[in-house]
């Protein structure tokens, strides 16, 4: 089940898309070597910080890795770093910086627990750092397990309002391969993610 992330260009945020690079920017090689064994190289997210730098993020199965890109987005800087205090991560990383913080949300999931009893269930966990990669610290568990086996959230500040984006099942013919984008509005305390409930209409 190898796989890999690559990168596209466009003028236009719906395309059309080409490859910035005509071959992949992370392969299954670069993180395993001759390795079979490891998790997926899956849910990429790049982060811009506000000093320009850039970091793309990918991770699945309990490891969480970190790659620095020169501004092109496709020039790597230094080596794949992996993540440490990621508490039950699971996949789908995605951070922001908010009052000088790393903030990031991921796919928590802990079989047997009141949050995720089974392992086909996924909380999104959140955690902080001063650093973009890291060590993190595990914060909790910012929005319960909803519908779908898996919740791939992401976290955007538009204004002064915060909202975050995930995945269901929900929509008419759902299911846990056919999903469906649900987002919701959330606010801070301080610097604290407060628990999410999802808006139903």
């Amino acid at each position: 089940n190898r796989m890999a992330i690559g990168v596209a260009v466009s003028d236009s945020p719906v395309g059309p898309w080409t490859d910035h690079l005509g071959s992949p920017l992370v392969t299954w090689t670069d993180v395993f070597g001759t390795s079979t064994n490891g998790q997926e190289v899956i849910d990429p997210h790049t982060f811009v910080d506000t000093d320009g730098k850039v970091y793309l993020y990918w991770g699945s199965w309990n490891v969480a890795r970190v790659q620095e890109l020169a501004p092109d987005m496709k020039t790597k800087i230094g080596g794949i770093s992996t993540m440490s205090g990621l508490t039950s991560f699971f996949e789908a990383p995605w951070v922001v910086k908010r009052n000088g913080i790393y903030h990031m949300v991921y796919d928590w999931k802990q079989g047997g627990s009141a949050c995720t009893p089974s392992n086909y269930q996924a909380c999104i966990g959140w955690a902080t750092a001063t650093n973009p990669k890291g060590p993190w610290t595990y914060k909790g568990i910012v929005l319960d397990a909803q519908s779908a086996t898996t919740m791939h959230p992401s976290i955007i500040g538009f204004g002064d309002k915060w909202y975050i984006t995930y995945h269901t099942k929900d929509a008419v013919g759902g299911g846990h391969f056919r999903r469906s984008i649900a987002i919701d509005e959330f606010t801070w305390t301080g610097d604290t993610i407060n628990k999410i409930t999802p808006t139903w209409s």
